[in-house]
């Protein structure tokens, strides 16, 4: 490879770790009962809005029987049953450098997923949803 064409490819990844490659910002986010505050779910994602979008769609979809009856699905249905939606939180935000140690499955996040999931289980004693504590 030449020095333009590997300059030219390092310029290439730079950009794609700044828009749309492994650099983001994860998201650890908690969803809570708007009717009593507590906490029932914890989770990572890139973008808020649209998770919590699925997470509504999931709880309506649960109600016509066109999705899993997991726990989680059940209590979103319940919720979408009388019209409100669960509330979330957004825990921790964690920014990824440059790309390192970031991908769909990033380190950094996964362990604060898991720390904050084992604090709402065992500190905060919350009746957690998720079908299994994050790895």
């Amino acid at each position: 490879m030449t020095y333009e064409e590997n300059l030219r490819f390092d310029r290439h990844l730079r950009w794609l770790c700044n828009n749309r490659g492994p650099s983001r910002t994860h998201y650890i986010y908690t969803l809570s009962d708007p009717r009593t505050k507590q906490v029932h779910y914890v989770g990572q994602t890139n973008n808020p809005k649209e998770r919590l979008s699925a997470h509504k769609t999931n709880g309506k979809r649960s109600l016509s029987g066109k999705l899993k009856l997991s726990p989680l699905n059940l209590w979103l249905g319940e919720l979408a049953s009388e019209g409100l939606s669960p509330k979330m939180d957004i825990y921790k935000k964690i920014k990824c450098e440059n790309g390192v140690n970031c991908s769909p499955t990033c380190e950094n996040a996964n362990k604060a997923e898991k720390e904050t999931y084992l604090f709402f289980k065992n500190k905060m004693k919350s009746p957690l949803l998720n079908e299994k504590e994050p790895d």
